[in-house]
């Protein structure tokens, strides 16, 4: 059997009263068709009841009255003690809280931890509530932890109530981080995992509100992010970097749900490595007024990167930019833009491809976008090579799938279907290859694409053309374009037209185009044959 690409990681928590298991799924890269189907399971326990040898932090004098300082008291239980309760309560904390391996914590009835009035060090400074350097197989569950009354003072870098530095195997799961911060570029984060040794990490099932979270930076590897839900993040909800030459390999952030991010919903950028970003829900982006402008849904600009089965709503800026060049599976994405202003899938050769990408190409399959201005868009001059296959394209405002490049390029748009049933508002097209600059480098090809206009796309304002033909050399082979006989501008939509211009080398093969204009004029054949027109 091939060996998986990513390494998984089983992770158990400490014995429990209660042993419900709840089973999630990570796809393979083995195929990029079974990408929704070939998976391997991963167990994740859902116990939050403290182990009957849990020892309350009381006996070590904490309180937990909201105003006396226990931070003494509850460092002195994790030195001494590796199982800890804290019961009902808030507990004041002035100091950031050292973490040791092997120690598990856990919270009843809500208990609470709160950064006191009295702030000094890394809690002040960085809102750092615990601190993991060198760590392993900690537990933090089922805590809060609120923000003190006074002013916390971030820098702009690696402020989170969890720090997880060159920490491995450590499992956070069902806190809340209850916090109220504006949108604003620099603020707290609810983690921030660190470092070539912070590797299968688990950060599961916490709430968090105005934070967002770093799932890894400078190394950081093969770590599980998964069910979390992120609300009003001042920044990005989820956020990766790449920054040192040592790649974050093998990530996994699944099944998260962000609302309302200040920037981005998910940032995966920089020197990151086969993350797999799986069955996210992603709704409302570019929240900030400061940083609207840049507000992506998901932003893959890793290598090697897997999206399957994420939906986005109400970004700001575009809902998912790609590296084109960097080896990316796009698979089975749900996009949906009520109010039809920006891109589905942008797919961007602007840059070098990276090192450590497999190939030079992406694959960009079976996802379904609605109402957008433009639903994929593959553009840059750095030799756009991808497959564009499968898709739905439902209502573009501009164009349903848009290929724009000066260099030369190979391009494939394959058994996608495109459906229109409202007429448009525009000028629109369904497929377009384009560039300023021709060259016998540039291939193009569009096989068993369905365009279909339905009787409620009748009536648009400006003309319509199903294949626009803006190449050399292009390749079109059994297409398929549904006209039903529409008008848009007064007059009846294109199924195919060179819109004027003159290109030479078409194959046009096995073709069927009915109720809409067939427009061949200026364009010269290598093959014109089996075509159908109705």
């Amino acid at each position: 059997m091939k060996k998986n690409y990513f390494l998984l990681m089983l992770f158990v928590t400490l014995f429990s009263c209660k042993k419900d298991m709840m089973f999630t799924t990570v796809p393979s890269k083995d195929s990029f068709t079974s990408m929704t189907t070939n998976t391997t399971t991963v167990a994740v326990s859902q116990d939050t009841i403290p182990p009957a040898t849990a020892v309350n932090v009381k006996t070590f004098g904490a309180v937990g009255d909201g105003v006396h300082d226990d931070t003494k008291a509850i460092q002195n239980a994790i030195n001494g003690k590796n199982v800890l309760v804290l019961t009902k309560g808030t507990y004041i904390i002035n100091k950031t809280l050292a973490m040791r391996s092997g120690v598990s914590i856990y919270g009843t009835n809500g208990a609470a931890i709160k950064a006191g009035p009295a702030m000094s060090g890394t809690l002040l400074v960085s809102g750092r509530y615990f601190s993991l350097n060198s760590v392993s197989g900690s537990a933090v569950v089922n805590l809060k932890f609120l923000p003190s009354t006074k002013s916390f003072t971030p820098g702009a870098w690696a402020n989170s109530v969890f720090y997880i530095s060159n920490s491995p195997k450590n499992s956070f799961k069902y806190n809340t981080i209850n916090f109220t911060q504006a949108y604003k570029n620099a603020g707290i984060e609810g983690f921030w995992v660190s470092g070539t040794g912070s590797t299968n990490n688990f950060i599961g099932y916490n709430k968090l509100y105005t934070v967002g979270m770093e799932y890894a930076e400078s190394g950081a590897s093969n770590n599980i992010i998964i069910g979390n839900t992120i609300q009003n993040s001042h920044s990005n909800g989820l956020s990766a970097h790449g920054n040192t030459a040592v790649y974050c390999k093998g990530n996994q952030v699944i099944n998260n749900t962000i609302i309302n991010a200040g920037h981005m919903g998910i940032e995966d950028w920089g020197n990151m490595d086969g993350t797999i970003l799986k069955g996210n829900v992603v709704s409302g982006t570019g929240k900030s007024p400061t940083q609207n402008s840049d507000g992506m849904g998901i932003s893959l600009v890793g290598v090697n990167t897997v999206a399957v089965l994420n939906t986005i709503s109400d970004a700001k800026l575009m809902y998912m930019e790609i590296g084109g060049n960097h080896n990316l599976r796009i698979d089975s994405n749900l996009i949906n833009d009520a109010a039809s202003l920006i891109p589905g899938i942008v797919v961007n050769f602007r840059s070098a491809t990276p090192a450590n990408a497999k190939t030079a190409s992406s694959k960009i399959g079976y996802n379904t976008i609605n109402n957008c201005w433009e639903g994929i868009s593959v553009e840059g001059d750095f030799t756009p090579a991808a497959t564009i296959i499968g898709n739905r394209v439902n209502n573009s405002k501009y164009i349903a799938i848009n290929v724009n490049s000066n260099s030369s390029f190979n391009v494939n748009v394959s058994n996608n279907s495109i459906t229109y049933s409202k007429p448009n508002v525009q000028a629109r097209n369904a497929i377009v290859f384009y560039t300023s600059k021709l060259s016998a480098t540039q291939i193009a090809t569009e096989n068993n694409n369905t365009i279909t206009y339905t009787t409620g796309a009748n009536g648009g304002s400006m003309r319509e053309i199903a294949l626009l033909v803006a190449l050399n050399n292009m390749n079109l082979t059994g297409n398929k374009v549904v006209g039903n006989n529409i008008k848009a501008g007064g007059v009846k939509i294109s199924a195919i037209s060179a819109n004027g211009n003159k290109f030479s080398g078409m194959t046009l093969l096995n073709n069927s185009f009915s109720g809409a204009l067939v427009e061949l004029a200026g364009i010269t054949f290598k093959t014109n044959t089996n075509n159908v027109t109705l």
